[in-house]
């Protein structure tokens, strides 16, 4: 899986599913302990983080079915605690605008103002973003060559810099010269993680009030529904 992905799965293993099931035998595990564990997740206020853990533990399950370590597995059939919309949020020219003015003047730190620009202007996923590395990008040639392992899709893609993307990507490097990574994480040379970046957005939304309210994961649809 990618990094963020086992990092995902370590969170919900650590918060929910350890705690509640760790103390058991697999086999002892039934679908009425399953259905109280999700449903404590939903009443918490998080009934999609419900649903992507309802969907490891039956991950787990399955593959313990199949190195013959259980027989049975008590999510089968278990449907998902909550319904599931997928955004469509698109800003429009204004937005756009109104974003681009209010980043370099916002509470959002300035290598998360890059981060989102570097979104649009590149149209690529926040994940891909965050995983850049220097060696991926060649600045001259103006290309960044995303590895087939680090994009979402499992193909490797070579991206277009464009001149302003060139040159969030040259104050990127001044922020962080000895570094291997575009985007690193304050406390250590890897890359920063997705949460931290809509958390930035979240906690200063009163700095993008005239742009309507955004997600980080908006911006690649937005890029992509302008092109």
């Amino acid at each position: 899986k990618r990094p963020a992905s086992v990092a995902g799965d370590a969170a919900k293993l650590k918060r929910d599913l350890l705690p509640a099931f760790g103390p058991h035998k697999a086999e002892a595990i039934e679908r009425a302990d399953v259905r109280t564990l999700l449903q404590g997740i939903v009443t918490r206020g998080a009934p999609i983080q419900a649903n992507r853990t309802l969907a490891l533990l039956r991950k787990i399950y399955n593959w313990g079915i199949g190195e013959d370590l259980v027989t049975r597995n008590p999510c089968d059939r278990l449907p998902a605690p909550a319904k599931e919309r997928q955004r469509d949020r698109v800003l429009n020219e204004v937005e756009l605008r109104a974003l681009m003015v209010a980043l370099p003047t916002s509470r959002v730190s300035r290598p998360v103002q890059l981060i989102l620009q570097l979104q649009l202007l590149t149209a690529q996923r926040c994940g891909e973003v965050l995983r850049a590395r220097w060696d991926q990008i060649d600045l001259t040639g103006t290309w960044w060559t995303i590895p087939a392992e680090m994009a979402k899709n499992g193909l490797s893609h070579r991206v277009p810099l464009s001149p302003q993307a060139v040159a969030v990507l040259e104050e990127a490097r001044q922020l962080s010269p000895s570094s291997a990574t575009v985007f690193p994480s304050p406390r250590a040379d890897k890359p920063m993680v997705i949460t931290t970046v809509g958390l930035a957005v979240r906690r200063n939304a009163g700095d993008f009030a005239a742009v309507g309210g955004f997600k980080p994961h908006d911006l690649r649809r937005t890029a992509a529904s302008h092109l």
